[in-house]
């Protein structure tokens, strides 16, 4: 029997979690399944893709799911032959932006987001104070869409003892994404009387 030397081919070689990857192949034993194994020949494959009577396939992938990070290995192996093709790709980081619905305010007013580029769908945490080993403090949370945008979304108010900037930390539920954004605290000239707030309380529609 001739050796078999298949081939992989994937497009793109650069995703995001929540996207597809898609790949095709070439030179299997005709007619056989071809098994798909991610970063290791061992274990249970992922999947098994029929070839076709160039022992071949075509148009096949799957949505990458947000476990997998960095630099991934793709192994498919011909059922019957044995004959193995390898193949990588890249899993791109969400790389998010926030900014707060002002850059600078009075204890007592009420603030709002805008963000861009969170994954698609997944709910935002807003932290105050986080950073430097503390988890910080859950003040709101929203939902971005479909494009990881969100605008005018969540709600807080800066309280009356506010110090002389908030730092916010917005996080997305599903691909731990972060970003940043900062709100000067104007000076009221004396004592303001601002009810405090209740602690939040996360919806179960927002943990992810």
């Amino acid at each position: 029997m001739l050796g078999l030397y298949p081939n992989i081919t994937v497009k793109p070689y650069a995703v995001k979690a929540a996207q597809r990857v898609g790949f095709s192949g070439a030179g299997f034993v005709p007619g056989e399944r071809v098994l798909l194994h991610v970063n290791s020949a061992g274990g249970a494959p992922v999947a098994a893709l029929p070839t076709d009577q160039g022992g071949g396939f075509a148009n096949a992938g799957f949505t990458v799911p947000y476990e997998l990070t960095g630099q991934q290995a793709l192994v498919f192996i011909g059922e019957q032959s044995r004959a193995t093709a390898t193949a990588g790709f890249t899993v791109l980081p969400y790389q998010p932006q926030a900014r707060a619905s002002t850059y600078g305010a009075l204890p007592g007013t009420s603030l709002t987001f805008y963000v861009d580029s969170f994954a698609p769908n997944e709910a935002v945490h807003v932290y105050v104070g986080r950073g430097q080993g503390s988890q910080g403090q859950l003040v709101s949370a929203f939902r971005v869409d479909g494009n990881g945008k969100a605008t005018a979304a969540g709600s807080y108010t800066i309280p009356g003892n506010a110090g002389n900037q908030l730092a916010f930390t917005l996080v997305g539920a599903r691909s731990n994404a972060s970003a940043t954004a900062t709100v000067k605290v104007d000076n009221s000239g004396g004592a303001v009387d601002v009810p405090p707030q209740p602690a939040y309380s996360l919806p179960p529609d927002l943990q992810k």
